[in-house]
C-alpha cells in the first residue's frame, strides 16, 4: 500500500503500514529530492508514526529541513487518514485476539515455553517463545507475562524471564539431570562449541507452564489467606467510624509533629482522641477528656501493664497508673492504632 501526495509543492511518499511492538501504526517514508535513505535500495526510511487523532504522520527519527525550517511531521490527506485509521483498528483487533489466543495456549500447555542456553562467562537457561504469528513480533515477554499472571491470578513485578528462571531453578546440566517433564531436548554442538562447553550439556528444551510453576497450589492458598485477611480487615474498619475534627502540623522542639483530633464512634458510644506522631518519639494516642472526675486536665497515655490495658498520666511524682480502660476505650485505641488518620511511621 502506498500513500503519495504533494503538499505545498513537496512530494511525500509513505507505504507499507504495519503495527510496531508498541501498538503504533508505522510506515516507510521518503521525501524525494529532500529526504532519501542512501542505505536502502529505494530510498525509504522506516518507522514514521501515524497520529490517529490528528491525521499527522511523524518522522521525527530523522532531521527534515524544508525551506530552512525543521519539520517533523505532515498532515496527510483526509481519505488516506481514514484508511489508515481503519487499518489500525483492524490490525489492533487482530493483534489482541491473537495475543489472547496465544496466552491461552501457553496456559493450557498447547504452546510450550522454550528454554535456550545463553550467557558468556555465566550461563543459564532463558525462557522464550518460538514460531509466533507475525503480528506478535517482539511480544514474547509480554505474552509470557500475561500468561503467567492469568495462570497464577496476580501481578508479576520485574522481568518475567527472571521470574520463570527462578521458578524453574535449573542450572546448566546434562540430559539425565534435566527436569523430567522437559521435551524437545537438544544438545546443539554449534552452541557448545561457541561457548566452549562439554558436548553433554543440554542447550535447548521445552516445558509446559504448569511444569515450570509447580507451586500453584501454594500460591492459591496464600492468595486465599490474603483475601480472607483483607475481608476481615475491612470488617474491622467498618465496625467504627472516625471523624477528623482537625488535622495540623505542630512545630516541636526537635521537628514537626503531626497531630489530629478525632471523634470515634461505634454508633452507641462516642469519644474524642488526639493522635500524634511526635518527631523522634513516635505515634501516641491521647484521650481528649479527663480520665477521672478528679483529673485536673484532659489527656493521658495508654499502657500495657502485664497484659492489662490502662491509662496513665504524668504528675509531679512521674508517670502513674490512673485506671483500667473501658472496653470501648480499648476498642478505640486498638482501632486508631490500625486505622490511624495520620502517618504512624517513626521519624527521626
Amino acid at each position: 500500500m502506498e500513500y503519495n501526495f504533494i503538499k505545498k509543492g513537496i512530494e511525500f511518499r509513505f507505504r507499507n503500514p504495519a503495527m510496531n511492538e508498541y501498538d503504533e501504526l508505522t510506515l516507510e517514508f521518503k521525501i524525494p529530492g529532500i529526504l532519501e535513505n542512501e542505505r536502502t535500495a529505494e530510498g525509504y526510511y522506516y518507522n514514521a508514526k501515524f497520529n490517529r487523532k490528528d491525521g499527522i504522520m511523524f518522522y521525527s527519527t530523522v532531521d527534515v529541513i524544508i525551506d530552512g525550517k525543521a519539520i517533523n511531521g505532515v498532515i496527510i490527506p483526509e481519505n488516506y487518514a481514514e484508511e489508515l485509521k481503519t487499518i489500525y483498528q483492524t490490525e489492533l483487533k487482530t493483534r489482541k485476539e491473537t495475543f489472547n489466543k496465544v496466552v491461552d495456549e501457553i496456559i493450557s500447555g498447547e504452546r510450550l515455553i522454550n528454554w535456550e542456553l545463553v550467557g558468556y562467562e555465566y550461563h543459564n537457561y532463558q525462557p522464550w517463545l518460538r514460531n509466533l504469528p507475525k503480528c506478535l513480533d517482539r511480544k514474547e515477554q509480554d505474552l509470557m507475562k500475561a500468561a503467567v499472571e492469568k495462570y497464577i491470578g496476580e501481578p508479576v513485578y520485574g522481568n518475567i524471564c527472571d521470574y520463570l528462571e527462578k521458578k524453574l531453578d535449573q542450572g546448566i546440566t546434562f540430559k539425565e539431570n534435566l527436569n523430567e517433564k522437559a521435551v524437545n531436548v537438544e544438545l546443539n554442538k554449534d552452541t557448545k562449541a561457541r561457548e566452549e562447553l562439554r558436548d553433554e550439556i543440554v542447550t535447548h528444551f521445552d516445558l509446559k507452564l504448569e511444569d515450570i510453576i509447580t507451586d500453584l497450589a501454594e500460591i492459591k492458598e496464600r492468595q486465599a489467606k490474603e483475601e480472607k485477611e483483607r475481608i476481615e480487615r475491612e470488617k474491622r474498619k467498618a465496625s467504627m467510624k472516625v471523624t477528623v475534627l482537625s488535622n495540623k502540623t505542630v512545630k516541636g522542639p526537635d521537628g514537626d509533629d503531626l497531630q489530629a483530633l478525632v471523634s470515634i464512634t461505634d454508633g452507641k458510644e462516642t469519644l474524642e482522641f488526639v493522635c500524634r506522631n511526635i518527631f523522634d518519639v513516635g505515634f501516641l494516642i491521647n484521650p481528649n477528656y479527663k480520665l477521672t472526675p478528679e483529673s485536673e486536665k484532659k489527656g493521658g497515655l495508654p499502657n500495657n501493664d502485664n497484659g492489662q490495658l490502662i491509662w496513665m498520666n504524668f504528675t509531679e511524682d512521674g508517670w502513674i497508673n490512673v485506671r483500667e480502660m473501658t472496653d470501648f476505650e480499648k476498642r478505640c485505641v486498638k482501632y486508631l492504632e490500625e486505622f490511624s488518620p495520620i502517618n504512624t511511621e517513626f521519624r527521626m
